[in-house]
């Protein structure tokens, strides 16, 4: 049986994000912060992985189950588009 979560879009305050945002833990359904790669977590399913995700994008559910998850940033890694050499 497949279990999905109920996906809320939160905007992350800037005092959240203001401290060191790789003690931050932030949940399905909120704005990425910062683009980079993201380990997923969910207690329920052992599932944990690794994802790059973008910035200004939505975190997913969780890969496993679909249920929400918990993500923390392991390293800031910009897409290409976000660099300011490739830009016009």
């Amino acid at each position: 049986m497949r279990v999905v979560a109920k996906m809320r879009r939160v905007a992350v305050s800037e005092e959240r994000v203001g401290g060191n945002i790789e003690q931050i833990v932030f949940t399905s359904g909120e704005i990425v912060p910062t683009s980079g790669i993201w380990r997923s977590s969910h207690e329920e399913c052992d599932t944990s992985c690794e994802l790059w995700i973008g910035k200004d994008s939505y975190f997913p559910p969780c890969p496993g189950c679909y249920a929400t998850a918990t993500f923390t940033l392991l390293d800031e890694v910009q897409h290409i588009s976000e660099d300011t050499d490739f830009q016009d």
